[in-house]
């Protein structure tokens, strides 16, 4: 795995934010890059925890409103191993969870009421590195310090941080720097979204809500629109799949990221598969078990799991989405 997750704000609102993050004290308000941004101001951000990783790699489209404000942090249950502070002098600067400075770049790298593209990657040891880029142009590297205030060798958890008087973030994605797709800095990226918008190849679970024009009418909601208008079945080896609204012309596909916001609503155990399709076949995750509130499912991709081949434009123009019950 390289892409662990990614988000554009732009497929739910403040109240559906805690769905896809697993702590989450901001705003989902319109100004954002493409639509939509998360603010986060004084006191306030977002939290996502990752599997323990030796070297985590974040970016994010951000617009602070003033200076001398916190912007990121990589965690350790809960705990910060290393924050990257936005200095009085507009510089970027590395400090562990202690206040320790561990670098800072030149003055004036980021400006105030713009947006710019920050990446900062990290490796957690004793001895560790972090390397920050700003609009894809390195403006620190630090080598030889030491990024584990915990003594553990790894992080679980990012966090978006809002501090003075707040700061806004687009398009944001972490990796984790494994495998060979997605391992370093992706560049200035734009997370791009596409909704259900038609029926696809097999449509087997019950529909409540939307419209007589098929299964996808409940599914398309943006935001979510919980027990308004859904899709369920409980029966195991059923599919519901959906063709998808177009992301329009692009120059390359780094990576895609199925999301479904999901619930059971009985008692048991219930496990539902995520699946990219094209139309004649699909390739489902191994399932995500469902608990009795919405969460929103993610299955990141770095290939198009059908063919195990780069991303390419003509694969979302015919893909489907899919639903496969697995218990």
């Amino acid at each position: 795995m390289a892409l662990l997750f990614c988000d554009g704000f732009d497929h739910y609102d403040t109240a559906h934010g805690g769905e896809k993050w697993d702590g989450f004290n901001a705003n989902i308000q319109s100004g954002g890059r493409e639509a939509n941004c998360l603010f986060a101001g004084f006191r306030q951000g977002v939290t996502k925890n990752v599997p323990n990783s030796a070297a985590l790699i974040v970016g994010a489209a951000i617009n602070p409103i003033d200076y001398g404000t916190e912007l990121l942090a990589f965690q350790d249950a809960g705990n910060t191993q290393v924050q990257l502070i936005l200095t009085s002098a507009g510089a970027l600067q590395i400090q562990d969870g202690n206040g320790n400075v561990l670098g800072t770049s030149a003055s004036a790298v980021v400006k105030t009421g713009i947006w710019q593209y920050v990446e900062i990657s990290t490796v957690f040891s004793a001895t560790g590195s972090a390397t920050i880029h700003v609009n894809s142009a390195s403006v620190l590297s630090a080598t030889g310090i030491n990024t584990i205030p915990s003594g553990n060798s790894y992080a679980n958890g990012v966090g978006l941080l809002g501090s003075g008087d707040g700061t806004s973030f687009d398009d944001v994605y972490i990796c984790d720097g494994t495998g060979t797709v997605n391992n370093n800095f992706l560049g200035d990226v734009k997370i791009v979204l596409a909704t259900p918008n038609g029926n696809g190849r097999v449509n087997q679970f019950s529909r409540t809500g939307g419209t007589s024009a098929g299964n996808y009418t409940a599914v398309d909601d943006n935001p979510p629109d919980d027990d308004t208008s859904y899709v369920s079945s409980a029966t195991a080896g059923q599919i519901d799949a959906y063709t998808i609204t177009s992301i329009g012309s692009v120059a390359s596909i780094k990576a895609v990221q199925l999301v479904a916001s999901s619930r059971k609503d009985d008692a048991g155990s219930r496990v539902l598969a995520l699946g990219f399709g094209n139309g004649t076949t699909e390739s489902y995750d191994s399932g995500h078990a469902l608990g009795n509130s919405y969460t929103m499912l993610l299955r990141p991709l770095d290939q198009n799991p059908l063919t195990s081949a780069p991303w390419a434009a003509t694969d979302l123009a015919s893909g489907q989405l899919a639903l496969e019950v697995i218990s």
